[in-house]
């Protein structure tokens, strides 16, 4: 009888088995009841649903340190979901961050043998984990996601909620060298919603990446990173989260960074590079780069985006395609590619303000218009129109300009007002197509039926058909005059007529 006693008390401490489920119970590298166990179990599985859940006991956080002992590859579609350990839970706050996180999975930092946290080949979901230490040089990754397929699989992993390169508390910084690392795999989400919908992103999808070398590698196609926190601590107002390169798209094509849909937008400051995008097609939109997630001054990146490819579009030509672009040393940088040319990269609707430099083509700083514009070099040196002046009605703002530029060609135009100083902010005025004549010349007056203040600068760009997008006009308004003339009646005396200008830096916009 007391043996049985004891047989009965013992089955009632065993966590419900499911087909299917997975229980972790403890925090051990390998056996019974370790995250190892579970992976090794669900790959041998033939359930259709695969879950791997935890029930370790205590308050925790629980660290599973797999430093000396790498996990199993996941071969098949698994979800691991840490939100299942009793305690915790995913975010709910549209801005900020309240998720409880309770399982740290930690690679031991740079020196540990260990190079990668989870090695995805399968569908899987991962969330409600804190995935830190994976920081072996060149190699170290929290998680990889490669089916090994060549040409490239479509997959549909999922990576939603979790703290990586930051610890469970949301204060301590153990980065990775890659936080997710895409190789050989489209069709993944980092974050939330999917490639092709307009849908609101649900903020418990909110992913915090941060003092991670690389947060977001992605060397593949039609992949997805939207809603993130990336370069921030999980309140979206701390300095000193930054990673070196916040999301890198390398050599991929049809993905999308941000989007136009509710929470589908990026949160990326404190980084040396927020984005970095190489080559076509990526989308890089909805996204607030520089600003905190309050709105307010952040602590910026030294360049926003840097594009070093062909064919990328940032923004969009409707507004709310644009991205915010704020607080940074270089709000987008266009730089020359290492293969091939980096052209037609258009950049549109996009809100700039408080950085030291908006658009720099080539990163060589300001580059002047030339006659004719026929120049090569990033996004071909598209020459920027320039504002001769501003009318102001309590109701419109009117702009006066000209571009010279290629000749017997179609330019989009897009005009912003800029408010600067201790409040600074942008608004887009709107958007007006102009053609040049054969000379190159094109003269334009366009109203917007947006009031602006006075002490608000007027800029604009110009983008070709092929897509190339200028700097903006800028502050300083380092425009180039010429074919300067003028005629009057010469009279003697205090009658006299004297022509002639003054050329200082250039023509300065009428505010």
């Amino acid at each position: 009888m007391h043996i049985a006693w004891l047989w009965i008390a013992t089955f009632v401490m065993l966590p419900p088995v499911s087909a299917g489920v997975f229980t972790v119970v403890n925090t051990n590298a390998a056996g019974p009841g370790s995250l190892r166990q579970a992976i090794t179990d669900a790959d041998a599985s033939e359930d259709d649903s695969k879950l791997i859940i935890f029930s370790i006991p205590g308050s925790g956080p629980h660290k599973i340190d797999v430093s000396g002992n790498p996990l199993p590859t996941v071969t098949s579609s698994v979800t691991i979901d840490g939100y299942t350990q009793p305690g915790a839970r995913p975010n709910t706050l549209q801005t900020g961050n309240n998720a409880i996180i309770l399982i740290q999975i930690d690679g031991g930092g740079p020196a540990a043998t260990t190079r990668t946290g989870l090695f995805l080949m399968g569908d899987c979901t991962i969330r409600g984990l804190s995935l830190t230490g994976f920081a072996r040089p060149l190699s170290g990754a929290a998680i990889v996601i490669d089916p090994g397929d060549f040409p490239i699989a479509i997959g549909g992993n999922r990576i939603e909620g979790n703290f990586i390169g930051v610890a469970p508390d949301g204060v301590s910084v153990m980065g990775n060298y890659y936080g997710v690392r895409v190789r050989n795999a489209g069709g993944n989400t980092v974050g939330g919603g999917t490639l092709r919908s307009d849908e609101a992103v649900d903020p418990q999808t909110r992913n915090v990446i941060s003092g991670n070398e690389i947060g977001v590698s992605m060397i593949t196609l039609s992949n997805l990173v939207a809603g993130n926190y990336i370069g921030w601590d999980p309140s979206g107002l701390k300095q000193g989260f930054g990673n070196r390169i916040g999301i890198d798209m390398g050599a991929g094509i049809f993905n999308r960074i941000g989007g136009f849909a509710a929470g589908a937008g990026n949160l990326i400051g404190n980084n040396t590079v927020g984005i970095q995008a190489v080559n076509g097609e990526t989308r890089i939109q909805g996204n607030v780069i520089g600003p905190r997630a309050d709105g307010g001054a952040g602590f910026g990146n030294q360049t926003g985006i840097e594009v070093s490819g062909r064919g990328i579009m940032v923004g969009g030509l409707a507004a709310e395609e644009g991205n915010v672009i704020a607080f940074n040393r270089t709000g987008i940088a266009v730089l020359p590619a290492s293969f091939g040319s980096t052209v037609g990269n258009r950049i549109l609707s996009n809100l700039m303000y408080a950085n030291v430099a908006d658009i720099d083509l080539a990163g060589d700083g300001f580059t002047p218009n030339d006659p004719g514009d026929p120049d090569t070099g990033p996004n071909l040196l598209q020459n920027f129109p320039v504002v001769a002046e501003v009318k102001r009605s309590a109701t419109s703002t009117t702009v006066v300009g000209g571009l010279n530029s290629k000749a017997s060609t179609s330019f989009t135009l897009q005009f912003f007002a800029t408010k600067r100083g201790t409040n600074p902010g942008q608004v887009l005025l709107g958007t007006e197509t102009i053609s040049t004549d054969s000379a190159g010349n094109a003269r334009f007056e366009f109203s917007f039926p947006i009031p602006t203040a006075p002490d608000e600068f007027v800029t604009d760009s110009a983008t070709d058909p092929d897509g190339n997008t200028s700097e903006l006009f800028p502050p300083n308004a380092q425009g180039e005059l010429a074919n300067i003339s003028t005629r009057g009646f010469v009279g003697t005396g205090e009658d006299v007529l004297i022509g002639g200008f003054i050329r200082g830096s250039g023509l300065a916009a009428r505010c």
